[in-house]
């Protein structure tokens, strides 16, 4: 092995240690994370594949498309295989994976030192960290193939590999297509590079490959997955519907500083991008040709960022692997300042050695210590006691352990965030009013119903809102004690408060009740123990996933 080689790796391995250091200390476990798991689980358990919710009451036996139900089988398989240190092990190896290729990139496509992608993956850690943090969601798949067809349609682009090389993208994006609704951004990649040829050669002819590629993966996609054609009608419906309720959707509102560091990326990510158009030698074909699909890439991502604050990861990834082509020698000393480049001269040993090896053995310090703790290898549940760093995400686990010790079953009113862990715990005795497959199975305006139900402040619509719970067909309804309408819940003689904490309350419909045997519950019911996935669910607990 080369001293090269060698560098290289210990590049690779301080940036993913620092990176897993970074994310392992603020991860949280997704809400959307039980869904994956339970579709894997009706599946395994039962040998049939669930076309049909058997989860919700208010969709019953409702058409389910689910648009990542390949990762539901894989992220299932883990779980049952290895528990949940599996999905640990499984997001690391993807994170690594990830960082090898745009490694790769920079090394084959651009003969480029590896420092252009260890600083970029340094520097922008609090960008597409943020896209990292859930433990396990199925976007990480959408990433590390965003970044694997980057490398492919370089390699082809810059006429290093033959253009046979892009039918690899065929396969590939079925398999995404069926992993994660993600895969649209994969088909307007190659689009864009097809757009490329078009601009470059004045021929909309040349660009005919890509855009039957582009194509191909789309309509090949609707055919080969579980649902047939139906699947792509499904995907256009959801890409289109309004996800304005959904905080991760939000646009970048360029008028508050509530997302400064991305508002910062995108302006800097846009004068890069004119500074280098303006004082390229645009009279030189191979510097223009150079220029065209980074620029129109970085433009594609800076876009999606505006448009959605989760898209933010993908600008990020395109930035690093484009670093060598915007940040040229000549470019950097017509934009650093002269102290500057003499001091990073100066101190060229340090950047390419000493800094390096630091971050490498302080992080896997760091990784060592913390892994005497649950955060390596466990899906840690943030509940009422332990209160943390993602409120949101705050599990209702006594809520929860109150019902499973409980004789009680029947419909469970619940809010958007929290209808699949519930489902995934508490099935198939209860069924749910809402989850996160709203695009999926549920009709807008059951989600709307539902929305207004545990978000609306407004005291003049308390009663509005219990009006609404009365009529519904729900037997049990879990809340937070903070809501406008929960005096008026409290004194309707239709219901009674059977749990309560500082967090949540669950209460039961009378005429429900006295159909189960006076229930009073044993034990402590919360806890300030950290607990984990496997706390509530083992594997040979998901044999009560049949109908």
């Amino acid at each position: 092995m080369t001293r090269a080689a060698v560098r290289n790796g210990l590049y690779i391995l301080a940036a993913w240690l620092t990176a897993l250091l970074t994310i392992i200390s603020g991860q949280f476990a997704d809400a959307d994370l039980w869904g994956r798991l339970s579709i894997g689980a009706l599946f395994f358990r039962t040998g049939r594949f669930p076309y049909h919710d058997v989860f919700s009451y208010t969709a019953p036996n409702a058409r389910w498309i689910d648009h990542e139900w390949l990762t539901g089988m894989v992220f299932y398989q883990l779980f049952a295989q290895f528990g949940e240190a599996g999905f640990m092990v499984f997001k690391y190896g993807i994170i690594l994976a990830l960082f090898y290729v745009l490694f790769r990139l920079h090394r084959k496509a651009y003969a480029s030192s590896p420092l252009f992608a260890f600083y970029g993956l340094l520097g922008l850690l609090p960008i597409y960290s943020l896209g990292l943090l859930a433990t396990t969601r199925s976007h990480i798949f959408t990433f590390f193939l965003f970044v694997l067809f980057l490398y492919v349609l370089e390699r082809v682009r810059l006429r290093q590999r033959s253009p046979r090389l892009l039918w690899w993208l065929l396969p590939l994006g079925v398999l995404w297509g069926n992993l994660h609704g993600g895969f649209i951004v994969g088909i307007i990649l190659v689009a864009l590079y097809g757009m490329d040829e078009v601009l470059d050669t004045r021929s909309l002819k040349a660009g005919g490959f890509h855009f039957m590629l582009a194509a191909g993966i789309f309509l090949l996609t609707g055919l080969l997955n579980p649902y047939g054609p139906d699947y792509l009608a499904f995907l256009i419906h959801a890409w289109t519907l309004n996800r304005e309720h959904i905080a991760e959707w939000n646009p970048i509102e360029l008028g508050s500083w509530q997302f400064w560091p991305t508002q910062l990326l995108v302006a800097a990510t846009l004068v890069v991008v004119l500074l280098r158009w303006f004082w390229a030698d645009r009279s030189n074909p191979q510097v223009r040709r150079d220029l065209l699909t980074p620029s129109l890439v970085l433009l594609f991502t800076t876009a999606m960022t505006l448009k959605g604050f989760r898209f933010q990861p993908f600008l990020a990834w395109t930035l690093i692997a484009f670093a060598p082509v915007l940040f040229t020698p000549g470019f950097i000393r017509r934009c650093l300042p002269q102290p500057v480049i003499a001091f990073a001269t100066a101190q060229a040993s340090a950047f390419r050695n000493t800094l390096p090896v630091l971050l490498l053995v302080g992080a896997l310090g760091g990784l060592i210590y913390m892994g005497k703790t649950s955060d390596l290898l466990h899906v840690r549940l943030d509940d009422e006691m332990s209160q943390g760093q993602q409120p949101s995400i705050r599990y209702p686990l006594g809520a929860i352990h109150f019902l499973r010790q409980s004789p009680y079953q029947g419909n469970l009113s619940v809010r958007f965030g929290l209808g699949e862990f519930a489902y995934w715990t508490l099935y198939p005795r209860f069924k749910i009013s809402m989850d996160g497959r709203y695009e999926e199975v549920y009709s807008q305006d059951e989600f709307m119903h539902n929305y207004r139900f545990y978000s609306d402040k407004n005291p003049f619509h308390a009663a509005k809102a219990v009006e609404y719970i009365n009529g519904s067909k729900a037997d049990f309804i879990l809340t937070e004690p903070n809501l406008t309408h929960i005096g008026v819940l409290m004194h309707d003689p239709a219901w009674k408060m059977i749990y309560g904490d500082d967090y949540y309350l669950l209460f039961g419909r009378v005429v429900t009740l006295k159909k189960f045997p006076e229930y009073q519950p044993k034990g402590f019911l919360l806890t300030t123990q950290v607990l984990t996935m496997e706390d509530f669910v083992t594997p040979q607990d998901t044999r009560r996933f049949r109908w």
